[in-house]
């Protein structure tokens, strides 16, 4: 992982040089910055081709996926219903743990990540 400082309790890196990777249960590169032994949080970097679909998935932790750069739709099932709202740099999509959900990457551009995960 590329990284400006670090210690065992505390680091800095840059979420655009994580070198990411095809996961078997979601299309799309994604890598695990931190994982379960920081006290059960997880943060993960991703990044979808132009109109790539992470296809649908679910896990049991809560949730928040920041959009740093491009834009796309993210969706969600809830109480029998589908959901769909568009998203930009900025957006925070957050869905507890369990619900069924999926993101997709505008046509004309990357969407690039970070998701965090408790």
């Amino acid at each position: 992982m590329p990284e400006t400082a670090r210690s065992p309790d505390a680091w800095v890196v840059s979420a655009y040089e994580v070198p990411l990777h095809e996961n078997p249960m979601l299309r799309g590169r994604w890598a695990r910055i931190l994982d379960e032994s920081a006290r059960g949080l997880i943060v993960a970097a991703g990044r979808l081709a132009p109109g790539e679909d992470s296809g649908w998935h679910d896990h049991p932790e809560d949730e928040v996926f920041i959009v740093l750069d491009g834009r796309g739709v993210v969706r969600w099932r809830l109480d029998d219903a589908e959901h769909e709202y568009s998203v930009s740099p900025g957006s925070l999509f957050y869905k507890k743990g369990g619900i069924s959900h999926a993101m997709r990457a505008a046509d004309d551009g990357e969407l690039i990540g970070i998701g965090c995960k408790v």
